[in-house]
């Protein structure tokens, strides 16, 4: 038996469907912005880090994406208050990528893991610690990245240490480790370094200060020998006179 619908059912459903369609459609734009968002943004994180020997760090890092990405501003960091004399902040804008800049100077090894800590955002977590344990001071580290599954992601990190690593997991040059991270992962790093601390002089500070030394001693000898000649002759001449 057919049911006999009323006009002014039928005009209601009528006209509550698009209504409905309009706000799936809506919600469906949402899901697919943000997850674009997460896993379609090209990202770039690009970190200079450089250990001194009074264990303390300096460099700067680039946080930047795809205007596109991130609605033409770039990823925005939050930079720790009890750091503002040290960190400094400033736009970026290379390669279509635009984001932020910040320079450290002079940070402790437990304000550099905090740093790092809040400069994570939707793009990436950032983890680093430095620990010393007698002379070996010991870099651990991870990056995630597993909300980026896409290209276009250019994550890299370098640290400089005083000497050449005694062992590290990235690629060596010099006093430079780099490690590359790749998306859809978590990729964790490690390094360690061996000085002393507040070591500031090298070897190759105390081969000069030896070389010039030995130097130094050598023109003292012979200025002494030359004093002890004239003093010789001196005598020499007195005498004659005398006779």
């Amino acid at each position: 038996m057919l049911r006999r619908v009323s006009n002014w059912q039928y005009d209601r459903v009528s006209k509550a469907s698009p209504r409905r369609r309009g706000i799936r459609v809506l919600c469906l734009s949402l899901v697919l912005g943000t997850v674009g968002l997460l896993a379609g943004g090209c990202v770039r994180v690009h970190a200079a880090i450089a250990v001194s020997t009074d264990d303390h760090v300096s460099g700067d890092v680039v946080i930047a994406s795809l205007p596109s990405a991130q609605n033409g501003q770039g990823p925005q960091l939050t930079i720790p208050t009890t750091m503002a004399a040290q960190v400094s902040t400033k736009s970026y804008k290379a390669d279509g990528y635009v984001g932020s800049e910040l320079a450290f100077t002079n940070l402790s090894f437990i304000q550099m893991s905090a740093l790092a800590t809040a400069i994570s955002n939707e793009s990436g977590t950032y983890k680093i610690t430095f620990q010393r344990s007698g002379n070996l001071v010991n870099l651990d580290g991870s990056v995630d990245l597993t909300q980026l599954t896409v290209t276009g992601v250019d994550v890299q990190i370098k640290v400089t240490f005083p000497n050449p690593p005694v062992r590290q997991d990235g690629t060596l040059v010099g006093d430079t480790v780099t490690w590359t991270m790749k998306a859809g992962q978590v990729s964790s790093f490690s390094a360690a370094d061996q000085y002393t601390l507040g070591n500031t002089r090298g070897w190759r500070f105390w081969v000069l200060a030896l070389g010039g030394g030995g130097a130094i001693v050598s023109v003292f000898v012979v200025l002494l020998a030359l004093w002890a000649r004239r003093r010789n002759l001196k005598k020499e001449q007195a005498y004659l006179a005398a006779v």
